[in-house]
């Protein structure tokens, strides 16, 4: 029972913690003047709903960092909602257009994330983050993106002539390498030094 003069406005506010979308409240109210009650009783029905986005911060990778192909990285976000979070993931859209919806984790608190290991593909990797709580709103604004570096040398094995081999004049022989790269080759040149300092430059194909 509230003691209130006349005309008074009463409000009270909920706890949204207290409940979840689709939630119905019985809410009724009744004049009373000390002695007694009124004849006239109001009630109503609040159903509860859920408008509101979940949050969406801590975005990892920071926007603009640069990494190596074949690398694992951490992708994660901190997601916060009032009533619950049913998904969280991260759309990956790779330097040629092709993209990748991966799903992430909820590991402690209110972190989600996952491992993902970074392909052979150079260039801008975007990320947009959507994260669906369980009144089916959804945050999608959130993004970042990160550089993807080829700083890997390429593999030369295997290469022939063996050191120190002895030919005849006029011979006819094979000057040649095994190259690997991670991510492409793009040519491969041979400098033959002659005995009296010259030198000429050679460029090999893929046999």
């Amino acid at each position: 029972i509230i003691d209130v003069p006349n005309n008074t406005l009463i409000t009270s506010t909920l706890n949204q913690n207290n409940y979840t979308s689709g939630d119905k409240i019985n809410v009724s109210a009744q004049a009373y003047d000390g002695t007694n009650y009124s004849a006239f009783n109001w009630s109503s029905t609040i159903t509860v709903l859920d408008l509101t986005n979940p949050l969406v911060f801590n975005l990892v990778p920071i926007i603009n960092t640069n990494y190596n192909t074949s690398q694992s990285i951490e992708i994660s976000a901190n997601v916060t909602e009032g009533i619950g979070i049913s998904s969280v993931n991260v759309n990956i859209t790779y330097s040629n257009g092709t993209s990748q919806i991966i799903n992430l984790i909820n590991t402690i608190g209110n972190k989600y994330n996952t491992s993902f290991i970074i392909s052979n593909l150079t260039g801008r990797y975007n990320l947009t983050f959507f994260a669906n709580d369980t009144s089916n709103n959804i945050n999608n604004t959130e993004t970042t993106y990160f550089n993807v570096l080829d700083n890997q040398n390429p593999i030369v094995f295997d290469l022939k002539p063996i050191a120190n081999s002895t030919y005849n004049l006029s011979q006819s022989i094979e000057i040649s390498a095994n190259i690997t790269d991670n991510v492409a080759v793009s040519s491969v040149l041979a400098n033959l030094t002659y005995p009296n300092g010259t030198t000429q430059q050679l460029t090999l194909s893929l046999a």
